[in-house]
C-alpha cells in the first residue's frame, strides 16, 4: 500500500449486512470535499463484490478504492492502514474492531450493537449515527487531521488493554457465574 496517502481500510465479508456500499459512498463524498490524497482499501470476498466494484466504477473512483480479496494475514493489512472503517447494519462484539485496536488504529463505526462498548467516541475512534453519510464523511475528515488521528491511535491500544485484557475478561466472566 502507498506510504504517501491517507489509507482508510476495512476487512470483512462482502455481504449486505456489512454495508460497504455506505462506506464507499461516504468515501466518495469525503474524497470530493476534502482529500484527493487518500484511498480506501477493502479486504474480503463475498456475494456483494461485483455490485461494490460496479458502484466504484460508476463513481469513477477505481484509482482510489481498491478491493484486495481474502486475506490470510489480517495483521499485515492492519499495520499498513491509517484508519479502520466499519459500517455494519448489525454486529456482535465486532472482533475485527479489537484487532484494529491491537494495531493502534482509530476506528469509524456506527452506534449499533456492542460497538459503543469497544469504540469510545473521540477517544479511540468516532461513533456515527447509523447510515448518516454526512457524519461518516465528517469523521473521515476529522481523522485526516494528523494530530487527532495520532491521539486516537495511541488511545486505541490503551483502551483495548484496559477493557479487553484477557485476565480481566476471565475475572469478569467468572464473577458473572459465581455471584
Amino acid at each position: 500500500l502507498p506510504k504517501n496517502k491517507l489509507i482508510f481500510g476495512s476487512v470483512g465479508r462482502l455481504v449486505k449486512q456489512k454495508n460497504y456500499k455506505f462506506v464507499i459512498k461516504s468515501f466518495e463524498k469525503y474524497h470530493k470535499l476534502y482529500n484527493v490524497n487518500s484511498i480506501l482499501v477493502i479486504a474480503g470476498k463475498g456475494p456483494e463484490e461485483k455490485n461494490l466494484k460496479r458502484l466504484v466504477n460508476e463513481l469513477k473512483l477505481k484509482n482510489n478504492i481498491f478491493f484486495i480479496g481474502h486475506l490470510n494475514n489480517v495483521a499485515n493489512f492492519l499495520k499498513q492502514i491509517d484508519v479502520f472503517c466499519m459500517n455494519s447494519k448489525f454486529e456482535g462484539l465486532g472482533l475485527v474492531l479489537l484487532e484494529a485496536m491491537a494495531y493502534s488504529k482509530p476506528i469509524i463505526a456506527p452506534r449499533i450493537s456492542a460497538i459503543p462498548e469497544v469504540v469510545v467516541n473521540m477517544q479511540n475512534g468516532i461513533i456515527i449515527k447509523p447510515d448518516d453519510i454526512k457524519q461518516y464523511t465528517s469523521a473521515m475528515e476529522k481523522l485526516s487531521n494528523r494530530r487527532i488521528k495520532d491521539k486516537l491511535s495511541k488511545n486505541s491500544k490503551k483502551i483495548l488493554n484496559k477493557k479487553f485484557d484477557f485476565n480481566i475478561m476471565i475475572e469478569k466472566t467468572l464473577d458473572l457465574y459465581t455471584n
